[in-house]
């Protein structure tokens, strides 16, 4: 299985074409990056997250969700996810997302293990025929077989290493026994794989770390490790924003961060990236022609589409709220 040693052995590859590519222009660079999404790659498609539940046991310093932030949990039923999945199946999107807070799966509450929980959301997006995305973790490898066979064997497994930087990524997960070793993190895409699922998704959160130029190396590299052993990847990168009672020092500004975006679109050029509605209508709007998949709709609380869940609760800010027909 992947290390973080090996990644970072591997990322000296690329470091250099990452260095001479945030040498040039954005217009420059993005000139480069929307030939290669016009050759090689399709439309723009559209997705939604599905909240299942906000119940974390982590305490990343950058999340809404997490330990002792003051948020109202809240873990929807499998009627409340039908309800949910219901309303966004008439917003013209092609998937849902399936999302929680962290915990380990052996840990059981009133509301279930994690992988139960899970498994109502993505029953929801199956059964209103959109593709399902898991964005979750920890799971062992059959627990992730569990969860595949609830969507009938054909979905994709997301999980973001948030931060490749090893001393960056302790100290914002201070004694944390649940989101894992930066080893342990890498290696639950390693085990979504041994596991079945087709598809995969990678990225890290723009922002955490003050050095762009090293987590652009780790993530092209770590896309190279997965290249040929699944039917799709997609990359996202989204930029670090505020959450309840989290104000964010970013270590990226706008120009930063559409870099990365051609820098990732050019080295990483049979991957499908993501743009979540974290970013601002302008920003996103500067993007359509080299990304693929648009996060729309944005609700990042359980029950938000149709139960009244207060958007305070929510695990980050949403900036960007545009529905399909708008965009």
């Amino acid at each position: 299985m992947l290390t973080l040693n090996k990644l970072e052995r591997e990322s000296k590859k690329h470091l250099s074409d990452v260095i001479d590519l945030f040498g040039l222009e954005f217009q420059e660079l993005y000139r480069k990056a929307k030939l290669v999404k016009i050759n090689k790659l399709p439309r723009l498609r559209f997705f939604a997250p599905l909240y299942v539940s906000s119940l974390c046991g982590s305490n990343c310093g950058y999340c809404g969700f997490r330990k002792g932030s003051g948020i109202k949990r809240k873990t929807l039923s499998l009627k409340e996810c039908r309800k949910e999945v219901g309303y966004l199946a008439g917003q013209g999107l092609d998937t849902v997302y399936c999302l929680t807070g962290s915990f380990r799966e052996g840990n059981i509450h009133k509301f279930g293990t994690m992988t139960e929980i899970n498994s109502r959301g993505l029953l929801a997006i199956k059964e209103a025929n959109l593709f399902p995305v898991l964005e979750s973790s920890p799971f062992s490898l059959e627990n992730l077989k569990s969860l595949l066979n609830v969507v009938r064997g054909d979905g994709r497994y997301v999980l973001f290493q948030e931060c490749y930087n090893r001393s960056t990524y302790f100290k914002l997960h201070k004694g944390d026994r649940y989101k894992g070793t930066p080893d342990e993190r890498l290696q639950q895409i390693d085990l979504a794989i041994q596991a079945g699922w087709p598809e995969v998704g990678i990225g890290f959160l723009v922002g955490l770390h003050d050095d762009i130029i090293s987590e652009l190396s780790y993530l092209i590299s770590h896309y190279y490790y997965l290249k040929d052993k699944v039917r799709k990847i997609t990359i996202s990168v989204p930029r670090i924003t505020n959450a309840r009672r989290i104000i964010i020092d970013s270590h990226s500004s706008d120009e930063t961060f559409l870099k990365t975006v051609c820098i990732v679109r050019l080295l990483c050029p049979d991957a499908y990236i993501v743009i979540t509605g974290r970013e601002t209508k302008n920003i996103r709007d500067n993007l359509k022609m080299i990304t693929h998949i648009w996060g729309v709709n944005g609700s990042t609380v359980p029950g938000g589409y149709t139960l009244g869940t207060d958007p305070s609760d929510g695990q980050f800010v949403v900036k960007d709220k545009r529905r399909v027909k708008e965009i």
